[in-house]
């Protein structure tokens, strides 16, 4: 808003995906009783969440939440579960089938700024790539 008009201005983005807001975490599989394996399952971390919203709590930027390989409706459910647990950081959820989708969407939307990624996948995105410590780093 500039004196009293109202502005029609982007809200800048950072997209953020489920795997860096997330941990792995080993669950034993039972039958009847017997340890029969072991099932990767994926676990919210709270200080990551709580570190993205002292982030956007200073500074006027929304987060959007990235999903691969899962279709709208799980991203939304997973969205309302970090809602629930009242320390939702983020405005948006969306799925992506893989990676080089979101990368081939990312030249046409001029409002993201970077893309919080795991270490392994920052270099896919090229300059757009952020890690947390960049986000610490600005605050």
């Amino acid at each position: 808003m500039y004196k009293g008009d109202l502005s029609n201005e982007v809200t800048k983005r950072i997209l953020v995906t489920y795997e860096s807001i997330t941990e792995a975490v080993s669950v034993p599989t039972k039958f009847l009783g017997i340890v029969t394996g072991v099932r990767v399952d994926r676990k919210v971390d709270r200080r990551m969440l709580n570190r993205l919203w002292r982030y956007t709590d200073r500074f006027p930027i929304r987060l959007e939440l990235v999903n691969f390989g899962v279709s709208q409706q799980k991203a939304t459910e997973r969205h309302d579960l970090i809602d629930q647990r009242g320390m939702n950081p983020f405005n948006y959820s969306i799925a992506y089938e893989n990676i080089e989708e979101l990368l081939v969407d990312l030249p046409f939307r001029p409002d993201i700024l970077g893309v919080i990624d795991i270490p392994d996948n920052q270099a896919r995105y090229g300059g757009r790539g952020l890690g947390v410590d960049h986000l610490e780093r600005s605050m």
